[in-house]
C-alpha cells in the first residue's frame, strides 16, 4: 500500500521557516543547484551574479522540478528579489509566495517579522494548505528541533571518523532531510547516526579545516576537500550545518 505523501513547497535560503511549511501540512523541499542543466539563466540574469541563483533558474528553466504546490523565495539578498522575477517570468504558471527578513532584532522589527509569517500562512492556505495554529506550529518546531540534534550528532561522529564516506555521506545527508518530509528526514537521521556508531573511528591525518560560506550543496565537493588532504572538523555553510540549526 502507498503511503500518501503531502504536497511539497519548494524554498532555496536557510532563511525560511520550513516548521511553518511543515504545519501548514507541506514537505519543505530546497531545490538545490546540484545536477547538470543547460546554463540559460544568463537570459533573464546578469552574468555576474549568484552562481546559486544562477543555477536555481537553469535548473526551473530545464524543468528539472519535482512537482511543487508553489515556491517560497525569500528575499535575503538582492540575487534572490532577482530570482523571484526571473522566475516568474520562465515559469509563470508557478506560484509563487515570498518572505521579507527585518534588518535588527528590536521590538518593532519583531512585530513587522511575525505580520510577514502570518501573511506567508495565509498564502499557503490559499495553496491548499491547512491553517496553521500554534499548537500545530509548536509540535512542527519541535520536530525539527530534535532533527536538528540528530544532525548535530551525526555531525560529531563524522568529525571522529566514523561516518562511511566522510563528509561527502554528510552532504547527503543533509540534502536528503531538506527534501523530505519532516518524519521521513527523521529515519534518515537516526538511519546514518546508527550505522556511524557502528563503524570504527578512523582517526584521519591533514589539516584541520572549518569551512564557512554560502552553498556548498555538491557531495563530490566535500569528497575533494578530504581526498585533497583537509581534515573537515566542522563547518557553517547554508546547505549543511546552518540549515536546520535550532
Amino acid at each position: 500500500m502507498s503511503i500518501e505523501r503531502p504536497p511539497k513547497v519548494g524554498f532555496f535560503c536557510a532563511y525560511t521557516p520550513i516548521p511553518l511549511l511543515d504545519a501548514a501540512g507541506f514537505s519543505p523541499h530546497r531545490l538545490l543547484p546540484v545536477g547538470d542543466w543547460p546554463e540559460e539563466a544568463g537570459a533573464l540574469l546578469h552574468e555576474n551574479l549568484c552562481p546559486h541563483v544562477k543555477r536555481a533558474l537553469d535548473r526551473a528553466i530545464a524543468g528539472d522540478l519535482p512537482e511543487l504546490a508553489g515556491i517560497v523565495v525569500v528575499q535575503s539578498c538582492d540575487a534572490m528579489r532577482r530570482l523571484e522575477e526571473a522566475w516568474q517570468k520562465a515559469r509563470p504558471e508557478d506560484r509563487i509566495g515570498n518572505l521579507d527578513l527585518p534588518l535588527s532584532a528590536d521590538e518593532r522589527s519583531v512585530a513587522w517579522m511575525a505580520s510577514e509569517l502570518e501573511r506567508l500562512a495565509a498564502t499557503l492556505l490559499k495553496w491548499g494548505g491547512r491553517p496553521v495554529t500554534d499548537e500545530a506550529l509548536r509540535a512542527s518546531m519541535g520536530r525539527y528541533a530534535e532533527l536538528s540534534a540528530e544532525l548535530s550528532r551525526l555531525t560529531s561522529l563524522c568529525v571522529e571518523g566514523r561516518l562511511p564516506g566522510g563528509w561527502g555521506s554528510l552532504q547527503e545527508a543533509h540534502n536528503k532531510v531538506v527534501s523530505s518530509p519532516v518524519g521521513e528526514a527523521a529515519a534518515e537521521a537516526a538511519r546514518c547516526i546508527a550505522q556511524a556508531e557502528l563503524a570504527p573511528a578512523i582517526q584521519a591525518s591533514g589539516a584541520p579545516l572549518f569551512v564557512l560560506g554560502n552553498v556548498l550543496a555538491d557531495p563530490q565537493a566535500w569528497a575533494l576537500i578530504e581526498a585533497s588532504g583537509g581534515r573537515m572538523v566542522g563547518d557553517d555553510v547554508c546547505t549543511s550545518g546552518r540549515q536546520l540549526m535550532a
